[in-house]
C-alpha cells in the first residue's frame, strides 16, 4: 500500500502504543522531541496530500486549522509555556493524520480499513497486556491509566464492526473494557460502558432483545465491581471525596480544588484566554501534583477563551454531521461510525482528563476521523 500505508500502520500501533511509556526518553530524546519529529512528518504528508484530499475531510480540517492559526495569534500576544507548545504541536500533527488518512482511504479504499482492523487488534493486544502488568507493578498505575483513553479508540473500532455483523469483534471490545477496568480509571471505564450501552441500542432488530439482555447484564457488572470490587471501590469512596455526582461524594484526587482556581481565573479573559499552557502552570502553581487542571473543557476556556471552545465545538459537530452522512451513503462502513465511537469515549474523558494534550490520543483519533470522512459508498466490503 506504499507510504501512505506505511504513515497509518505507524500511527494506529507506533504512535497509539507510546501511551503505556508516555513518562519516558528514547535515547535521553525528550518526548516533545520526538512530537516534533512525527510534527514534521505529517506537515510534509499534508504539503503533497492536500490537492488530493476529499472535500468532507478539507472541509473539517479548515475548522481545525483556522483553530491552530488562533493558537499561534495568542502566542504573539501571551506567549506560552512549553505545554502550551507541545499542545500545539499536537494539534498541528493530528491536521496531517487527519488529511493523510482521508486522503489514503479514498485512493486505497477497503483494503485500509482491513490494514486498520489488524493494527487496532495489534494495539489493542499490547494495551490490555500493560493494563493487566500495571494491576500488579504499582510504578506503571498512572501510565496505564492513560492507556485506558488509547483502549476506548479501539473499542469504538470494534463495536463498530459488531454492528455490522460481525460477532466477533464483541470479544475484542469486551477485552478493552476489561483492560480498562484494571487499570481502574474510573470515567474510562463509565466512557467505555457508554458505548458499549449506545452500540447495544442501535444493533440490527433483530438482534435487539439480545442486546438489551447484554446491556442489563453489562451495567449489574459495572455496578457490583464499582460497590464491592475493593480496588475499584476504594477509587471511588477513599482521599479526597469532595466531588458529588448523582448525590453520591467520590474521590476527586484533588480536582475540585484546581478546577475552582482555574474556572475563577477564567472569567478575568474569558473571551481570548490567557494563552497556551496557562491553565497548566496555573493548576501548578495550586497543585504541585498537577501539570494540567485534568478537565480539557476548562483548559480551552482558560487557555483559548471561548474564542477556542467554540472552535472546537465547531469542529465536533462539522465532523459528526459529516461522518454520519458518510454512515448513511452506506451501512457498511465501518470507520465512520468507528470515528463517532470514539468521539463520544474522547468527549467523555476530557471532563476528568487531558486528551487533547496526548499525541498518542489525539492523533489516532483525528486519523480515524480522516479515515472516516474519506471512505465512499462503492469502497465497502461485501
Amino acid at each position: 500500500m506504499g507510504l501512505a500505508g506505511g504513515l497509518v500502520v505507524f500511527i494506529f500501533t507506533v504512535i497509539a502504543l507510546t501511551a503505556p511509556v508516555n513518562n519516558f526518553k528514547v535515547a535521553s530524546v525528550s518526548f516533545t522531541a520526538i512530537l516534533a519529529a512525527l510534527t514534521g512528518v505529517f506537515g510534509l504528508t499534508l504539503v503533497a496530500l492536500y490537492r488530493r484530499v476529499p472535500g468532507p475531510a478539507a472541509s473539517v480540517a479548515s475548522i481545525y486549522v483556522a483553530f491552530v492559526a488562533w493558537m499561534f495569534g495568542l502566542v504573539l500576544i501571551d506567549g506560552a509555556t512549553r505545554q502550551g507548545v507541545q499542545f500545539i504541536m499536537v494539534q498541528v500533527a493530528s491536521i496531517g493524520a487527519l488529511l493523510l488518512t482521508a486522503t489514503a482511504r479514498r485512493a486505497l479504499g477497503y483494503r485500509l480499513d482491513v490494514l486498520v482492523a489488524r493494527c487496532f487488534r495489534f494495539t489493542l493486544s499490547v494495551l490490555v497486556g500493560s493494563e493487566i502488568l500495571g494491576a500488579v507493578d504499582v510504578q506503571l498505575k498512572n501510565s496505564v491509566r492513560v492507556a485506558a483513553i488509547v483502549s476506548l479508540i479501539c473499542m469504538g473500532w470494534f463495536l463498530s464492526e459488531y454492528r455490522l455483523g460481525n460477532r466477533a469483534s464483541l470479544w475484542w471490545a469486551l477485552a478493552g473494557l476489561l483492560g480498562i477496568a484494571v487499570s481502574l480509571s474510573r470515567t474510562a471505564l463509565f466512557a467505555g460502558m457508554v458505548l458499549f450501552v449506545v452500540s447495544m441500542l442501535f444493533a440490527p432488530s433483530k438482534r435487539r432483545v439480545r442486546s438489551v439482555i447484554f446491556c442489563l447484564l453489562l451495567v449489574a457488572t459495572g455496578a457490583w465491581a464499582v460497590t464491592s470490587w475493593a480496588p475499584l471501590h476504594d477509587r471511588f469512596v477513599q482521599g479526597d471525596v469532595n466531588l458529588s455526582v448523582a448525590g453520591i461524594d467520590v474521590n476527586s484526587e484533588g480536582r475540585t480544588k484546581v478546577w475552582a482556581v482555574v474556572w475563577s481565573g477564567a472569567q478575568n479573559e474569558l473571551l481570548i484566554g490567557h494563552g497556551p499552557g496557562a491553565a497548566s502552570a496555573l493548576s501548578l502553581s495550586v497543585e504541585p501534583s498537577f501539570d494540567h487542571p485534568h478537565n480539557d473543557y476548562l483548559l480551552l476556556l482558560y487557555d483559548f477563551g471561548l474564542v477556542g471552545l467554540v472552535f472546537s465545538a465547531w469542529f465536533s459537530i462539522r465532523s459528526a454531521s459529516l461522518l454520519r452522512k458518510a454512515r448513511k451513503r452506506s451501512r457498511g462502513l465501518i470507520a465512520p461510525v468507528a470515528a463517532l465511537n470514539a468521539g463520544l469515549a474522547i468527549l467523555i474523558m476530557m471532563v476528568t482528563d487531558n486528551p487533547l494534550d496526548y499525541p498518542f490520543v489525539m492523533i489516532p483519533l483525528v486519523a480515524l476521523i480522516g479515515l472516516g470522512l474519506g471512505a465512499t459508498g462503492d469502497q465497502v466490503a461485501t
